[in-house]
């Protein structure tokens, strides 16, 4: 259960080069209900928005520093 953060974050980084990440899809590859998914991050100090807006940060901070992208 430690290693939900990490295992959601992963999700949401596949998942965001194909759209809008879904909390019920990013469950559902993680065999759990969207309300377990929200409880275990709840319990892991976190919740999947605050996850989807880490992995956009950290994605536009590698866009911005990839001189082939950003120039």
């Amino acid at each position: 259960e430690g290693d939900i953060v990490a295992s959601v974050r992963r999700e949401i980084g596949i998942a965001l080069a194909h759209g809008e990440p879904r909390s019920g899809e990013i469950a559902r590859r993680l065999a759990m209900s969207a309300r377990t998914l929200s409880r275990r991050l709840a319990d892991a100090g976190s919740s999947f928005t605050a996850l989807v807006e880490v992995e956009r940060r950290e994605r536009a901070l590698q866009m911005l520093s990839d001189p082939r992208l950003s120039s």
